[in-house]
């Protein structure tokens, strides 16, 4: 990822989950979407089709901040579908990561 400043691609983030990426050549600070989710809960699922490995990662929402939404993988494929606008493997809209962690366990046993 380059600086929108300088161009420079020397840039780097405190946390891989933070939204904030420092240009190490000019100094300038601007916000990109992290690279590493918020929370994560890997199971097997036993019932239902798909069978298989899952994983629900929550992110934050691209859109809202201070908001979170979630995404799973069954079975090694990525949920898909009607998800958020630009984003179709992230689903909904949560005020805490738990909240949406929750939510994408429980959309796991719905499918």
């Amino acid at each position: 990822m380059s600086c929108p400043k300088c161009g420079s691609a020397e840039t780097y983030r405190k946390d891989p989950r933070d939204w904030l990426v420092i240009c190490d050549r000019c100094k300038y600070t601007f916000h990109k979407h992290p690279i590493k989710p918020v929370l994560k809960s890997e199971g097997y699922k036993h019932c239902g089709t798909p069978k298989g490995r899952y994983q629900v990662t929550v992110w934050f929402h691209p859109y809202l901040k201070f908001t979170y939404s979630y995404s799973i993988s069954i079975a090694g494929g990525v949920l898909a579908g009607s998800g958020l606008p630009g984003h179709k493997t992230l689903f909904g809209c949560y005020g805490s990561p738990e909240k949406a962690l929750e939510a994408g366990l429980e959309e796991v046993k719905n499918v």
